[in-house]
């Protein structure tokens, strides 16, 4: 599996520039937060957003 991380400032462009470069190297993109975040700014339990991520516990 081939994975990028981006990271910066808010506004900075990352999901633009990760759409491109998902295009691009034809890689999903995958948002974080959208993972995270559940409805009222609710966290995901740990466990739950690990499993969704694809991180090791």
């Amino acid at each position: 599996m081939r994975r990028i991380m981006v990271v910066g400032c808010s506004g900075a462009g990352k999901s633009t520039f990760s759409r491109r470069l998902g295009a691009a190297l034809d890689l999903p993109v995958t948002h974080l937060d959208r993972l995270y975040w559940r409805p009222g700014w609710t966290p995901a339990p740990d466990a739950e957003f690990h499993v969704a991520h694809g991180g090791s516990s």
